[in-house]
């Protein structure tokens, strides 16, 4: 009986592939590692403080996955009440309607600039915490249309303005975060709305 002699060519093929294998194998190990070290940085990301939105690419790519705080609809209304009104937020009522995520950071710069809010959102818990750091009147969001206000800011669903809503609001200044603030298929107060509001 003869020994076990391997043969000379499966061989030179066999250990590339076990080699290969074994190499795949340490990789997805590392990727692993990898992912998951991700999946932790991005969940603690997510949850830190919001930070002003980044200028640069550079700024961008190391505030990844964190929260940032839009300025735009902020400084849009800024921007308007001056032409509007020919002056600043300081004393200036808006009107806002849904203070979630975003309807909520702006409720605090408007508190800040000095604005006077009124506040409407179908979580009255949530209407009432921002109610209670900015010093807004707070109503229901049926009535926020009624409000005294010189700046209409919805920030909720969209759909808000309709040929109902738009008679009701005192505002001349429409500026929010909501999409599609027209409610939909109703061209006519698309019309309206630009003849209503100076900007």
């Amino acid at each position: 009986m003869t020994g076990f002699r391997p043969r000379l060519v499966p061989t030179l093929f066999a250990v590339p592939i076990v080699l290969l294998c074994l190499g795949l194998g340490i990789w997805q190990v590392q990727r692993l590692q990898w992912k998951e070290g991700l999946i932790a940085a991005r969940a603690v990301a997510t949850l830190a403080a919001p930070v002003p939105a980044p200028q640069t690419l550079a700024e961008a790519k190391a505030l990844e996955y964190r929260p940032v705080t839009a300025e735009g609809v902020f400084r849009g209304i800024t921007l308007c009440a001056q032409r509007a009104y020919g002056r600043g937020l300081d004393g200036l009522t808006v009107a806002i309607q849904g203070v979630g995520h975003v309807g909520g950071i702006l409720a605090d710069k408007l508190h800040a600039a000095g604005a006077r809010l009124v506040v409407a959102d179908a979580s009255e818990a949530q209407a009432r915490a921002v109610a209670e750091r900015t010093g807004a009147v707070l109503v229901r969001p049926e009535t926020i249309f009624d409000a005294e206000a010189q700046v209409f800011a919805p920030c909720a669903l969209g759909g808000a303005i309709s040929m109902e809503t738009l008679p009701r609001l005192k505002a001349r200044v429409n500026a929010g975060g909501a999409d599609n603030q027209l409610a939909s298929g109703e061209a006519g107060s698309g019309r309206s709305l630009r003849r209503r509001f100076q900007v």
